[in-house]
């Protein structure tokens, strides 16, 4: 929800690099977490996402992006 927010969740504390949202990306679509527990919590950033990724934080605007469209 960080990126979602244009927040650099690195200025928060947390490590993120692009490979960070490389791996995110690769669990998500091996569905490495309980299915019910992704398709909650993703649909719900995923209905925070705008239209126009305004920042990229690392890669995070392509991943936004794929996000965006992914149905799991």
């Amino acid at each position: 929800m960080l990126i979602v927010n244009d927040i650099d969740p690195n200025i928060c504390g947390f490590n993120v690099t692009e490979d960070t949202y490389t791996q995110l990306l690769c669990h998500i679509k091996r569905e490495k977490w309980n299915p019910m527990y992704c398709k909650y919590h993703w649909n719900e950033i995923k209905a925070c996402i705008p239209d126009e990724v305004k920042e990229d934080f690392n890669g995070s605007r392509a991943f936004l992006e794929w996000l965006r469209e992914y149905e799991p």
